[in-house]
C-alpha cells in the first residue's frame, strides 16, 4: 500500500508505477493504494472497430480493423481490440479509436446533469469521459447523417455534431494551425477528398438559438464540411478523420503529439519528439526559423496570388457577357447589333438601316449597308440572321430582293454587292457546325450575284485576331473586298495560320 507526499509524486506513480484507477485529486492521493504488479506501457489504447485482427486480411474481414491495428499496434504502448466496452475495465485505458457516435442526447428521463459523452454502441454502453477519442467517420455516415458527438455552448444548448456530405467540389483551407507534418496530411486529404463521389464529413446540426462550440479543422468543403478536425473538452481531446485516409501512420503520430499537449501523462514518449522546436540545436533552430519566414512569405504571396486569381476571375465573367459574343450564340437584334459594331471596328461605314427610319417597320428590309471609306463604287447590302439549324437557300433569294430594292430606288450606277452574315447551328461549338455554309448550288448562286455568305463565328475570330494585332483592320477589309462565295471558320483560321 502507498501514499504520496504531493501531487506530482501521485501522478508519476501513477503512469511509470502503473497505478491505474488511482486517483491524484489532492483530496484523495493519501488514500493508500496497491501497488500494480504488471504495468501497462502507455499510451494504453482500445480499437472498438468491426471484425478481428487475427482473423484474415481479406477486404470484407472489417478493412478498418486491418489497416489501424497493425500501425498503432507497432508503436510503443499498449492496444487491445474489443467488440464491446464490457470486455475491458475502462479505467485502465486512455483513449479509444472508434467508428461508433462518441456522445448522444441525455436520455429524457433522467434528470442529473446531462451527459456530453456516451457512446451509443450496439450493446448501449457509456464511453468513460476520460477517454481521448479518435472517431473514424465513412461515406455512409455522411449520407445517413450518424451523430459523432454531442457538444455544449456556453448557454448550455446541445449541438449534435454529426457526419454529412454537400453536393459540390470545392475546398477550402481549414481554422488548423499548420506545421509541415500536418501541412502534407492536410494535402493529402484534399487529393483524396477530390476522388470521392460525395464530398463527406462533419459539421454541427442546427439548433434553435445554440452557439457554435469551437472545434479547428483541417480543410472544409462545401458549407463548411469539415473534411477532419479536432477539439478539446474538458482536457479531453477528440480528433475526426475520414477512413479512406492513406497515411494512417502519419495521422495517427499526429493525432498523438496533438494529445501529448494536453495530456503528457497519459501520453509520453511522443514519436518524433526529438524533432520538437523545443529540442533542436541552434543551427537545427536557426534553420526552423528560415523555414517559418519562408513559409509565411510563401502565404502571403498565396493569398494575393488567389485575391489577383479572383479578380480576374470576376473579370472573365463580365467578359463573358460582351456583345460581341453575340457573334456565336446570338440571333435576332443582339446579333444584328454585334455584327454591325464589329463591321465598324474593322473600319467600315455601317447604316443600321432599321434605324434609319427610311422604311415602314411593316416593311422588311436588309439590316445594313455597308462601305468602305476610300473605296468608289462599292457597297455591301448586308443582313444578318442566327439559325438553329443549318442555314437555308431562302436566305440568299431574300438577300437578292433587298439588293434588287435598293438598285430601283437608288439607282446607283454600279453593281452592289451582298453579305449574308450566318449564324448557324448555335447549340454546337463552332469547329462541329460543318465546314461550308451552303449546298454547292446555293453557293454558286451567291458567286453570281456577287454575294458573300460570312459565318459569324469566323467574324469573330477575325476580330479577336485584329485586336490582338496578328492582323489589321486593313488586311481583313482586303481580304473581304472582291470575295464572293463562303467566308467559314477553316478560311479564316487557314488565313491566320492558327487554330484558334
Amino acid at each position: 500500500m502507498r501514499n504520496f507526499d504531493s501531487v506530482d509524486d501521485c501522478r508519476h506513480e501513477r503512469v511509470y508505477g502503473g497505478l491505474s484507477g488511482v486517483s491524484c485529486d489532492a483530496e484523495d492521493m493519501n488514500t493508500p493504494v496497491p501497488h500494480v504488479l504488471n504495468p501497462q506501457p502507455r499510451p494504453r489504447l482500445l480499437l472498438l472497430l468491426d471484425g478481428d485482427p487475427n482473423v484474415g486480411s481479406r477486404a470484407e474481414d472489417a478493412p478498418l480493423m486491418h489497416r489501424w491495428y497493425p500501425i498503432v499496434a507497432h508503436l510503443p504502448g499498449s492496444y487491445q481490440f474489443i467488440t464491446s466496452l464490457a470486455q475491458v475495465d475502462s479505467t485502465e485505458w486512455d483513449a479509444i479509436i472508434t467508428t461508433e457516435p462518441i456522445a448522444g442526447p441525455p436520455p429524457p428521463q433522467t434528470s442529473a446533469a446531462p451527459s456530453i459523452r456516451r457512446l451509443k454502441a450496439p450493446r448501449g454502453q457509456v464511453l468513460p469521459p476520460h477517454l481521448f477519442v479518435l472517431h473514424i467517420f465513412s461515406e455512409a455516415d455522411g449520407v445517413r447523417e450518424m451523430p459523432v458527438d454531442v457538444l455544449i455552448d456556453t448557454a448550455g444548448n446541445q449541438r449534435v455534431l454529426a457526419s454529412a456530405y454537400e453536393p459540390g467540389r470545392i475546398i477550402r483551407a481549414g481554422t488548423m494551425p499548420l506545421d509541415d507534418r500536418l501541412e502534407e496530411l492536410r494535402d493529402q486529404l484534399v487529393d483524396t477528398a477530390q476522388t470521392r463521389q460525395y464530398p463527406f464529413g462533419v459539421r454541427f446540426r442546427d439548433s434553435d438559438g445554440a452557439e457554435v462550440p469551437t472545434y479547428q479543422t483541417l480543410a472544409e468543403g462545401p458549407e463548411h464540411l469539415a473534411l477532419a478536425g479536432r477539439y478539446v473538452r474538458d482536457n479531453v481531446g477528440v480528433w475526426f478523420l475520414p477512413d479512406d485516409v492513406s497515411d494512417i501512420a502519419g495521422w495517427w503520430q499526429a493525432v498523438l503529439r496533438d494529445w501529448h499537449s494536453i495530456d503528457p501523462v497519459k501520453f509520453p514518449d511522443l514519436p518524433g519528439w526529438i524533432e520538437n522546436y523545443k529540442w533542436l540545436s541552434y543551427d537545427e533552430q536557426q534553420v526552423a526559423d528560415d523555414i517559418e519566414t519562408e513559409r509565411r512569405r510563401f502565404a502571403g504571396e498565396t493569398l494575393a496570388h488567389h485575391e489577383r486569381i479572383r479578380e480576374l476571375r470576376d473579370r472573365a465573367a463580365a467578359a463573358v457577357d460582351t456583345p460581341v459574343k453575340q457573334l456565336l450564340s446570338g440571333t435576332g437584334l443582339p446579333l444584328q447589333d454585334a455584327v454591325r459594331d464589329v463591321l465598324r471596328e474593322i473600319g467600315y461605314t455601317v447604316e443600321d438601316m432599321d434605324a434609319s427610319g427610311k422604311f415602314n417597320e411593316r416593311e422588311p428590309r436588309e439590316d445594313f449597308r455597308i462601305t468602305e471609306p476610300g473605296t468608289d463604287q462599292w457597297l455591301v447590302i448586308g443582313d444578318a440572321t442566327g439559325v438553329a439549324k443549318g442555314a437555308k437557300g431562302a436566305k440568299i433569294t431574300t438577300l437578292g430582293t433587298y439588293t434588287g430594292a435598293y438598285e430601283r430606288e437608288e439607282q446607283p450606277g454600279f453593281r452592289p454587292r451582298q453579305w449574308l452574315f450566318i449564324n448557324r447551328m448555335i447549340a454546337r461549338e463552332p469547329t462541329d457546325r460543318g465546314e461550308t455554309i451552303f449546298r454547292q448550288d446555293d453557293r454558286e448562286a451567291l458567286v453570281a450575284a456577287l454575294g458573300l455568305a460570312i459565318d459569324t463565328a469566323a467574324l469573330f475570330v477575325a476580330h479577336r485576331a485584329m485586336k490582338r494585332g496578328s492582323i489589321t483592320a486593313q488586311q481583313i477589309r482586303d481580304e473581304l473586298r472582291e470575295r464572293t462565295g463562303e467566308l467559314t471558320l477553316r478560311d479564316v483560321t487557314a488565313w491566320l495560320g492558327t487554330n484558334d
